[in-house]
């Protein structure tokens, strides 16, 4: 799917059914000073609001419909 996306630079992902590496995913998460953790905190939500924000995806379908009419009907 699309969470090694959505995770991008602020988390690991683990592939399904993988319960050691989920464990030492955590434990390095653990081992993190608070200040390392809140930072990954921090760029996971600014991640999220940034790309994902109601402004952002409606920016994103309104340059599709700018597009789709200057292509035309042809383009359906």
């Amino acid at each position: 799917g699309d969470t090694p996306k959505l995770i991008g630079d602020a988390g690991t992902v683990v592939p399904p059914r993988s319960s050691d590496l989920l464990a030492r995913a955590w434990g390095d998460v653990l081992q993190r000073s608070p200040t390392d953790r809140a930072t990954l905190g921090d760029r996971a939500r600014n991640r999220i609001v940034s790309s994902y924000s109601m402004a952002h995806i409606a920016g994103r379908y309104t340059e599709l419909y700018a597009n789709l009419a200057r292509l035309g009907p042809s383009a359906q």
